[in-house]
């Protein structure tokens, strides 16, 4: 188990033997860690954001998260992970992923390219708004600029 938090002493108290805390990890550490997983649970009902849901499905890791909070935003229930209403319902589909290879493999891939879409779109997006906001901060008449097509995103150009 991986991360940090307030129940991290009662957790070390009524976890199995076979589960180990490895507590805080980031760069390389949670990568391999990532790599090294086969599900990914994020049962925070707080976070408001939840990207290392986004990195785990980007590693390509089935998802199981609440429906509360934010990290359930850019999950397809059934389709690139679970979102759940209960503890039962955690239980049930960590159970559906271990026991059933097919599922668990269609549930990661849709994951990982869930993530691979969002981070096209969001590295794009943010390029526009880049774009827009220094074009009216310096009073440019905006209107004139075209966008490159879509497969062109990599090069990062605009041009009049």
């Amino acid at each position: 188990m991986v991360g940090d938090g307030p129940y991290r002493n009662y957790i070390e108290k009524i976890k199995p033997k076979n589960l180990f805390i490895i507590g805080y990890l980031k760069g390389e550490k949670l990568a391999k860690s990532y790599s090294n997983s086969d599900i990914f649970l994020f049962p925070s009902e707080t976070e408001t954001y939840g990207l290392v849901v986004l990195e785990a499905m980007a590693s390509g890791l089935p998802v199981i998260v609440s429906n509360k909070g934010a990290a359930h935003e850019h999950i397809e229930h059934n389709k690139s992970g679970f979102i759940t209403e209960t503890e039962e319902e955690y239980l049930k589909y960590i159970d559906l992923l271990i026991n059933n290879e097919n599922i668990k493999t269609k549930i990661s891939k849709e994951a990982f390219y869930t993530a691979q879409r969002l981070n096209l779109e969001k590295t794009y997006l943010q390029y526009i708004n880049e774009i827009f906001f220094n074009r009216e901060k310096n009073n440019e008449d905006i209107r004139h600029y075209h966008l490159l097509p879509q497969k062109e995103w990599r090069n990062k150009e605009i041009y009049r």
